[in-house]
């Protein structure tokens, strides 16, 4: 799957190609709050609903417990992107939250590597965790539909 999405002074777009499918959808919209993601996903859903039923899915969760979800929790700072995510466990899901968006769910998909269960205008978050000589989190890299290996490292105090 390929995807592109994108928006400015209130319009919003978003472009989905599955190359195996022959298949593009595009949307366009002039209204900010109109959800172009989900409107495509809707879309590809009705017209490719055969096609992508044998398809792989998304890679299982891996089942961690409590103290392992809290070896990631904490706040990392982005020195490229001038930004700190904060990691935290709710109700025993590990959650990514930054600039006072609400927390998005992260669904560990292997040791030391997780992802988001949906898209956000940028594409799906995949987080692989890095660790320090001692074993533990120091960092991580992001990668989106956009960017691809951002690094974050574990925050200090004093940013």
């Amino acid at each position: 799957i390929i995807a592109h999405g994108g928006g400015l002074n209130g319009a919003r777009t978003q472009m989905i190609r599955f190359p195996t499918q022959h298949c593009t959808i595009i949307c366009l919209s002039n209204l900010s709050s109109f959800d172009p993601e989900a409107m495509i996903k809707r879309v590809a859903d009705l017209i490719l609903a055969e096609q992508l039923a044998d398809a792989a899915d998304a890679p299982p969760a891996v089942e961690m417990d409590a103290a392992a979800l809290a070896a990631y929790t904490g706040e990392f700072y982005s020195p490229e992107l001038a930004v700190i995510y904060k990691l935290a466990v709710t109700n025993s899901q590990l959650t990514l939250s930054f600039g006072g968006q609400e927390p998005i769910s992260l669904r560990p998909i292997a040791t030391d590597h997780c992802q988001t269960d949906h898209f956000q205008d940028e594409g799906q978050r995949k987080l692989a965790f890095t660790r320090g000589e001692n074993g533990a989190v120091v960092g991580f890299t992001l990668s989106t539909g956009r960017a691809w290996g951002v690094q974050f490292e574990r925050a200090s105090r004093n940013i």
